[in-house]
């Protein structure tokens, strides 16, 4: 497979997984590690995972984790740097296109992680795995706002 299709594979593949922690995150009220948790235990059952593919995910659920925990922990920082913009009387436009590049700067210094474990775990998968993996994703993603053409 290319590495430009495994890139977009892996990339589909943690936006499915996003989308499924961000849906079961309205019905099963929990931190976000239990969130992902319950998630690596409906995928491993849905997709019959065994130990080194359930090792995998588990890598990828990490992944995720970490990402999430390093980019809340500024997330207070930066509200507060937004509403200190807001409150002059005229905005920092440099200021806040510097806030919002820096906030996407640490979100593209996680996706090299993500994007690795990702592929590791999908790659991991039996072509019958994969497939189920892939309806799913297409099934979250049309229910989503990301899947609906915004709309």
């Amino acid at each position: 497979m290319k590495p430009l299709s495994k890139t977009i594979i892996a990339l589909v593949a943690i936006t499915g997984l996003a989308a499924g922690l961000s849906a079961c995150g309205h019905h099963y009220r929990a931190d976000p590690e239990q969130r992902a948790e319950h998630m690596m235990q409906k995928i491993s059952h849905e997709l019959e995972l065994n130990d080194a593919q359930l090792a995998q995910l588990s890598k990828l659920k990490t992944a995720l984790l970490d990402a999430r925990k390093q980019l809340h922990e500024q997330r207070k920082s930066e509200q507060d740097t937004l509403q200190s913009l807001l409150s002059q009387p005229t905005l920092d436009r440099d200021r806040l296109l510097s806030l919002a590049q820096e906030h996407l700067q640490k979100m593209q210094q996680q996706a090299p992680q993500i994007v690795t474990a990702a592929g590791d775990f999908y790659d991991s998968l039996k072509p019958e795995q994969q497939h189920k993996l892939r309806e799913e994703i297409t099934e979250r993603l049309a229910h989503s706002p990301w899947g609906r053409d915004g709309h």
